[in-house]
């Protein structure tokens, strides 16, 4: 299941000409995840049981979200709906169908968010398909998917998340061109039609990796794992290095 972080930053709408987000003081260790229960839920034939994500909307609404293999081993992005807080869940529908790898169920699983403001559900993921491998972003308004938009185009596999509030989504990814891993942050302020901006969250002196984000309130948190960088020379035998849960704050001052 997810995690969940609860502090964040207040949201202000300025004028342009000013930086994309207005970090409030460095990073900081994160605090313990929140867990929360996972719903049961009908399998179908090759879902890939460890890919499956879940967003929770009010009065027991449950979206989830999975990869199903293909016989030749790519995979069908699906997606299902529970009003009865998972007991019973609606039809399976396909979110994308381009993937051409052959990675099977060895692939990062989708993230998933329902905004109860719009009602939309919003969807990142990385895709192998024709047009070039990246991270990709889409969403569920009114009952219609809208054609996917590139996060960014890379050939390493990484993980992403997504968050949503109104007009804006945000989508925390690994960056997966980059041979440190670092998390950067994409903006949208059109409630996911189009993504503005790109900005860092992690900076470039930390192996970040396993990014999550949350809006809500008119708050924003970005969270990751990170060990430090090694410099040349260093002894791997007396670095010690170990992943620490990290979030980090700082004012959006784009948008409207």
């Amino acid at each position: 299941m997810g995690k969940v972080w609860v502090i964040g930053c207040m949201v202000w709408l300025v004028a342009c000409g000013q930086p994309p987000i207005k970090w409030a003081g460095p990073a900081v260790p994160r605090g313990p995840a929140e867990t929360i229960a996972t719903p049961k839920m009908k399998t179908e034939r090759r879902l890939c049981p460890g890919t499956v994500r879940f967003a929770f909307g009010a009065d027991s609404l449950v979206y989830a979200a999975w990869w199903t293999k293909r016989p030749d081993s790519s995979a069908i992005l699906r997606v299902a709906r529970s009003i009865d807080g998972g007991k019973r869940w609606e039809a399976a529908v396909s979110a994308d169908e381009r993937d051409r790898s052959v990675r099977g169920c060895s692939r990062p699983p989708p993230a998933i968010a329902y905004d109860a403001d719009s009602g939309y559900l919003h969807l990142t993921y990385y895709l192998e398909p024709p047009e070039g491998s990246g991270i990709f972003y889409e969403h569920l308004m009114k009952g219609m998917f809208h054609a996917p938009l590139v996060i960014v185009y890379g050939e390493r596999p990484v993980v992403a998340a997504v968050s949503a509030a109104g007009d804006t989504v945000v989508v925390a990814y690994e960056d997966p061109n980059r041979r440190t891993p670092q998390v950067m942050l994409a903006i949208s302020y059109t409630a996911g039609h189009l993504f503005e901006t790109r900005v860092s969250a992690s900076g470039d002196d930390v192996d970040a990796r396993a990014p999550d984000v949350r809006v809500k309130g008119g708050r924003v948190t970005v969270g990751w794992y990170e060990t430090g960088v090694r410099g040349e020379g260093d002894d791997d035998s007396q670095s010690g290095l170990r992943a620490v849960p990290v979030t980090r704050q700082g004012v959006l001052t784009g948008g409207r």
